[in-house]
């Protein structure tokens, strides 16, 4: 059995809207653009949003409380350095790869991890603790410094604590 009020007025799908304050012709992030994971269902009348802690709680009538946040998302680059051929124990010039955050909110760096499958011949040094801004950077430098003779491989990881939010840049040189 449905409400009077369903029958004559039923409700409709919904969308929520983010703007910048500053400038509102700037959208920071609409349901509507990843509906599959934004997407809230029907609208409830007359049941306001609201905004607490950087949120936007959102009632439906889609038997659901919709919670949205500004996401972070970010770039490493390059995404592949190939050094020169290194003499044995010599570190090259450092490489500098540029982290920079493509989101509209703070970026927390978890985690910086160099890894090898063999003899690990690069070390990085980084600037990349605390947050960094929306529009901003950090720097990663990579040293390349072979103590075997051959081929080094290595995959250099920036994550933000998330499997969908790891960056890889693939290294490799070779040590004579």
């Amino acid at each position: 059995m449905t409400s009077a009020d369903e029958e004559s007025d039923r409700p409709v799908p919904g969308a929520l809207y983010a703007l910048n304050a500053e400038d509102l012709s700037q959208d920071l992030r609409d349901s509507p653009m990843d509906a599959s994971r934004d997407g809230f269902g029907n609208f409830a009348k007359f049941a306001p949003a609201l905004v607490e802690n950087g949120r936007v709680y959102v009632p439906t009538w889609s038997k659901q409380l919709a919670v949205y946040r500004l996401l972070s998302s970010f770039l490493a680059e390059p995404t592949a350095v190939s050094f020169d051929t290194q003499p044995l124990r010599a570190g090259s010039k450092p490489v500098l790869i540029t982290v920079t955050n493509t989101g509209n909110i703070a970026l927390i760096i978890k985690s910086i991890v160099l890894a090898s499958t063999g003899p690990d011949p690069f070390s990085q040094t980084n600037d990349c603790a605390g947050a960094v801004p929306a529009g901003g950077h950090c720097t990663i430098n990579v040293v390349f410094h072979p103590a075997v003779k051959g081929a080094g491989r290595a995959t250099l990881s920036v994550s933000t604590g998330t499997a969908a939010s790891t960056q890889a840049v693939a290294l490799s040189g070779s040590g004579s």
